[in-house]
């Protein structure tokens, strides 16, 4: 069974007027994914999104040993994870975020991997082989890994950057792959070139229902819009329609909650999107993310220098 709510729960400080989402039923919706993560019928990620959720409303993470040793277990000779997708390096960046927003070492050191990933020339070819389709949004988890797992910037960050520079059209038209540069460009400190085309290109590309889709054309959903909401939250911009575009982005997340039952429990989450009535995990917590208002989730990682600092 699903845990009972304590009235000793904290409650989430909720930044919408569209009402606000029963605490109650979001915390039975975690248990559920929880529950179901931990016998090993959700990917991994979404496992993960679980731990995120909690710490967005600040909860105290249930079984945090179980999934530590769970994670231990799934955990590969070379130190990454296969997640159902083979060396997609992202995932095995997340699962490194859990540990150490848990300040716990990983099974398995990662240091033969990062070997085999420690010039741009190396990064480029791995990412272009395993994941052509989502080349920044792969990048995203080489750069992660060395700043959660070694604490230092990645030596070939100065690569990293004229690639990005030199290959604009490639990420500022696509809102998944802006949304993943955006990110890396935070945790490294450093300005996304271009800032005010981007921005402008961001706003531009807005559906007409507040949010945006993977890809230029999509259709909305809940997890590339609260990303995109927080791009331009945490990347200070001149255009005068970012506050107006926000607003209407934070008003389609809120739209996208919904409710189910499942044995004689309300659960309370997010839809990918308008269209969708099943709750998602990702969706989920990505919408806590903008609801709660919580945008510098990213901000203990950030490197400002050069200089190396111990890994965990």
């Amino acid at each position: 069974m699903l845990r009972e709510f304590s009235s000793n729960e904290p409650r989430m400080k909720l930044n919408t007027a569209t009402g606000l989402p029963n605490i109650e039923h979001i915390i039975n919706f975690l248990d559920f994914s929880l529950r179901r993560g931990l016998e090993g019928k959700l990917e991994l990620i979404d496992l993960i999104m679980t731990i995120d959720a909690h710490y967005l409303l600040e909860l105290e993470i249930p079984h945090k040993s179980e999934l530590i040793n769970y994670y231990d277990s799934q955990q590969r000779e070379d130190g990454t994870w296969n997640t159902g997708k083979k060396h997609y390096v992202p995932n095995t960046a997340h699962i490194l975020l859990f540990y150490d927003r848990v300040s716990v070492h990983p099974k398995r050191p990662l240091d033969s991997f990062i070997q085999t990933i420690n010039t741009w020339d190396k990064v480029f070819a791995h990412a272009k082989k395993y994941d052509r389709h989502n080349f920044w949004g792969g990048v995203w988890g080489y750069v992660f890994i060395y700043v959660v797992y070694k604490k230092q910037r990645p030596p070939w960050t100065n690569d990293f950057f004229n690639c990005v520079k030199n290959n604009f059209e490639s990420w500022a038209y696509d809102n998944h792959q802006r949304n993943r540069v955006s990110s890396m460009f935070f945790v490294l400190c450093e300005t996304i070139p271009r800032l005010e085309e981007v921005v402008d290109i961001a706003i531009k590309q807005q559906n007409s229902d507040g949010g945006w889709g993977f890809s230029r054309k999509d259709s909305s959903n809940v997890r590339e819009t609260a990303q995109t909401i927080w791009f331009l939250k945490n990347f200070q911009s001149s255009n005068p329609n970012v506050e107006n575009t926000i607003k209407k982005a934070t008003s389609y997340v809120s739209k996208n909650y919904k409710t189910a039952t499942f044995e004689n429990k309300k659960l309370g989450g997010f839809s990918l999107s308008m269209g969708e009535h099943k709750l998602e995990i990702r969706s989920t917590t990505h919408g806590l993310q903008i609801l709660t208002g919580k945008y510098d989730a990213l901000s203990r990682w950030k490197i400002c220098s050069n200089n190396a600092n111990s890994g965990i």
